[in-house]
């Protein structure tokens, strides 16, 4: 009998043991992908000026945009890659050095940071978000506005130039020029959006819609393009890359970067902004050199 109640006593004392025991471990867990994330993903605002607000995309979709640094008759839009946001700590550094001589429009597409809409798998969506940005540039009287587009942003924004011809100069870096293949991630498709949405996007399980850079290249019009691509590149094989060169006739300029990973400049920043310095002044100075009196709204 006393043995009995001994036996009691210790299974009673183990229990809130184990109860700690599952509501620490899970909170550890929790803080340990957190700071995974923050590593591999790091996220910040910018150090510069600038000022964020939303627009519309063409099918009603809100999406959140900043300006950075000054107004500049000059601006470039940069396009994040998927699942990252306008945040992503890298694109922020190179947006920052681009606000130096341009007005800089960084933003989320839908489904990612403060934007409405989910992202689905497929490109009209993104399209209408950065043709959105850049009615928007050009509305408030920018003369020249290029797009440098990483991966999705990339993709979208060599697939907006083809088919409404808005844009006018494209720096794609790591646009993969076929949609990747999915079907492994088909499988496991509730797990996956869940992984992405702790990343910091919102996946709607959606087949492709609209066509992939590939599909286009032939109607590229006649402005320029410069493709980054990483030596060290995983989500596309070299062998599209030159099917798409081949089918654009050979017109954009191509880096590639050795040692650069998906979506990497490798230290080629400063390149970058010569580049685009060069394509926007090739276009001829601004009417008395200064930028448009509507700048001054947002």
């Amino acid at each position: 009998m006393e043995g009995r109640e001994s036996g009691d006593h210790e299974r009673r004392g183990a229990c809130p043991a184990a109860m700690a025991a599952g509501a620490i471990l899970p909170a550890a867990s929790f803080i340990l992908l957190r700071r995974w994330r923050e590593r591999v993903m790091p996220r910040r605002d910018p150090r510069v000026p600038f000022v964020e607000f939303r627009l519309l995309s063409g099918d009603g979709t809100p999406i959140c945009v900043r300006r950075l640094g000054e107004r500049l008759g000059e601006a470039v839009v940069v396009a994040h890659p998927a699942v990252t946001g306008q945040r992503y700590a890298p694109l922020v550094e190179l947006a920052e050095l681009l606000c130096s001589r341009f007005s800089v429009y960084t933003f989320d597409f839908r489904g990612h940071g403060s934007s409405g809409g989910r992202l689905e798998i497929g490109l009209q969506g993104p399209v209408e978000d950065l043709g959105a940005v850049v009615r928007h540039a050009r509305e408030h009287g920018h003369r020249w506005v290029g797009v440098v587009g990483f991966s999705l942003g990339g993709m979208a924004a060599l697939v907006r130039a083809a088919l409404h011809g808005d844009l006018d100069a494209v720096v794609a870096v790591s646009a993969p020029p076929v949609f990747p293949d999915v079907e492994a991630y088909r499988r496991w498709l509730p797990l996956w959006s869940l992984f992405l949405r702790f990343l910091g996007a919102r996946f709607r399980p959606v087949g492709p819609s609209g066509p992939a850079p590939l599909d286009v290249a032939e109607r590229l019009p006649d402005v320029p393009l410069l493709l980054v691509h990483g030596a060290r590149e995983a989500f596309y094989r070299r062998e599209d890359l030159d099917r798409f060169m081949e089918s654009a006739g050979k017109r954009p300029e191509l880096w590639v970067l050795e040692g650069a990973a998906h979506t990497e400049l490798a230290g080629r920043e400063p390149d970058l902004l010569r580049w685009l310095e060069k394509e926007a002044e090739a276009r001829g100075p601004a009417v008395d050199g200064n930028p448009p009196t509507d700048l001054d709204s947002i």
